[in-house]
């Protein structure tokens, strides 16, 4: 499934019939040779070659960054969005276009309620029409509270003071956990869902150096970055424009809330120890100013520059071969 104004652009596929079954067949890019799919595998599943232009709102995204500096209010402005607000801080956002989600408890834990309603919305997308064309995204807000309720239920359930001790310990109950978690995710990527996440960070001592890093312990951080589509950090500046004495313009800090900004970073950090540094497929604009309202909109625009200009830098090494 593709939203509007996403392009997208597939080698021709060639289809034929045979034996009353129709198959498809696909140029290799290496040997020029045609691919051909197999007929019982053409009713499951297409070839395609060539650049092709993901959607954002269907890729696995994850947005970084410390308290407060604007990663709900720039998920919750994707009005393709189903939200689910798991850490109920009061709902202040400028541009609240989401549609937000607070489950009622009904279980003997928060985990099992979550995983119903992921279930509910999961069966229902396969086979809603109107929820398809309205909704093409789950986020989840934040991870650190997903891992916190797993945790919990995973002790709860066994009488257990900490997840370590699960199974016999050594780190049984984090797998288990990051199992019930990503697979979650799976089941919504299945059924065609993007999945969204907001990760908090902090400052933490690295090799003698303070990088930013994730606040979740290393199991689920690992499972987290080999998860991801994308990633990117969010951060809240604020300074004002000043003349000096001798008429240039510098940059100040500002103690005005009017003055502040958030700007979403999306290329790679070269620092080694910075490892929860953003990712990205393309090359977008870093330092991409995200407005109050319409931030996402905003991201996909510039998202959307960075697409063509990898496609024509595809086109023209394709020319060139």
């Amino acid at each position: 499934m593709t939203a509007p104004g996403v392009m997208t652009r597939k080698k021709p596929i060639n289809t034929f019939e045979e034996n009353g079954m129709t198959q498809q067949t696909l140029e290799n890019v290496i040997t020029r040779k045609p691919v051909r799919l197999p007929a019982a595998l053409s009713s499951v599943m297409e070839v395609s070659q060539g650049f092709e232009s993901p959607n954002p709102d269907s890729l696995r995204v994850v947005v970084t960054g410390r308290g407060g500096c604007g990663k709900t209010s720039f998920l919750a402005s994707n009005p393709r969005s189903i939200y689910f607000d798991l850490e109920r801080q009061p709902w202040t956002v400028i541009d609240p276009a989401c549609t937000r989600i607070r489950i009622r408890p009904a279980s003997t834990t928060a985990a099992d309620d979550l995983r119903k309603a992921v279930d509910g919305i999961v069966a229902a997308y396969r086979v809603d029409k109107d929820l398809q064309s309205s909704i093409s995204t789950v986020t989840f807000d934040s991870f650190d509270s997903l891992v916190t309720m797993f945790l919990r239920d995973l002790c709860t359930k066994n009488k257990l003071d900490d997840a370590g001790d699960f199974g016999g310990g050594h780190g049984k109950g984090y797998f288990r956990v990051g199992d019930d978690i990503f697979g979650m995710f799976e089941r919504l990527g299945t059924a065609g869902l993007g999945v969204h996440i907001t990760a908090h960070q902090s400052l933490k001592d690295i090799g003698g150096n303070q990088i930013a890093a994730l606040n979740v312990s290393k199991s689920f951080r690992d499972r987290l970055v080999h998860w991801r589509d994308l990633m990117f950090k969010m951060e809240c500046t604020s300074t004002v424009a000043t003349k000096t004495r001798s008429g240039a313009t510098i940059n100040m800090s500002s103690k005005d809330p009017k003055d502040r900004r958030y700007v979403l970073i999306t290329d790679t950090s070269t620092t080694a120890e910075d490892y929860d540094s953003p990712k990205s497929n393309v090359p977008m604009e870093s330092g991409l100013v995200i407005p109050a309202k319409g931030g996402w909109s905003t991201f996909r625009s510039a998202y959307q520059k960075a697409v063509e200009l990898r496609r024509t830098e595809s086109t023209a090494a394709t020319t060139n071969e």
